[in-house]
């Protein structure tokens, strides 16, 4: 059985936030925390917000230059950042992202 991108980003994000992360936390509770740990943010910034400041943040850590402020182009440079060849579907970038940068 194939993983989905919800339970590959559940165990990415898991694997990251170590004890924190408790089980039954939802989704989008275990994105803010991990997006909130590496750059920060207010309690009323958006997810999209906060991810595209992580997006960068990867890209920028690997040597990279983000180079657009859409989500999906910067899935497309992180992904392409850390190795890996990115394609045209986001939800794929996604998906080979979070099971190869544990």
């Amino acid at each position: 059985m194939s993983q989905t991108l919800t339970q590959a980003e559940r165990e990415y994000l898991y694997a990251k936030l170590g004890a924190a992360a408790k089980p039954a936390m939802r989704l989008t509770q275990l994105r803010r925390m991990w997006y909130e740990s590496q750059v920060g943010g207010q309690s009323y910034e958006g997810l999209e917000s906060l991810e595209k400041r992580w997006l960068k943040k990867v890209i920028i850590d690997a040597g990279g230059t983000p180079s657009s402020e859409y989500s999906a182009d910067l899935w497309k440079q992180a992904l392409a950042a850390s190795g890996e060849s990115p394609v045209q579907q986001t939800s794929q970038n996604q998906l080979v992202f979070y099971r190869t940068q544990k």
